[in-house]
């Protein structure tokens, strides 16, 4: 009877051991899948991520780029504009200063003489230059701009 009882004892240890083991399979497997799938995720998260990184990079290149076209059509616009200002500081500064000058002069001296006709006359010429160059410079102008609008 005692040779039975170790005997059962044994037995139902065994199972026990073996129903411990089998759980410990089981819950171990469930981990593993569990584990497979969590990695899964992860691996198709850094895909997506990885994708928007590269359509990030490629806006960000494009951007870039942007802003070094824009900032060329800037500096050269700039250029132009400089080169326009020297033109009307030099350019347009003679005639103005001979109209002024000739004003001047008419204040001085008596409307009857024949300096006085003389000056009208060159007030005279030195408007219609002055007219010129600003027409021309607008001209120009116009141009430019209209350069600028068909890029």
């Amino acid at each position: 009877e005692a040779k039975q009882r170790n005997t059962y004892i044994i037995l139902v240890s065994t199972m026990i051991l073996m129903f411990l083991i089998i759980t410990f399979y089981i819950d171990n497997r469930k981990n593993n899948l569990e584990l497979e799938k969590a990695n899964k995720e992860l691996e198709h998260a850094y895909k997506e991520i990885n994708t928007i990184n590269e359509e990030i990079a490629a806006m960000n290149n494009a951007l870039e780029q942007q802003v070094t076209d824009r900032t060329l059509a800037l500096q050269k616009r700039n250029d132009k504009l400089e080169a326009y200002a020297t033109f009307n500081s030099h350019t347009l500064r003679a005639p103005v200063a001979r109209l002024l000058g000739l004003i001047r002069l008419l204040k001085l001296i008596d409307n009857t003489s024949t300096d006085y006709t003389r000056i009208l006359e060159y007030l005279y010429n030195s408007s219609e230059e002055l007219d010129r160059i600003t027409s021309n410079m607008q001209r120009l102008l116009d141009m430019e701009e209209e350069a600028h609008m068909k890029r």
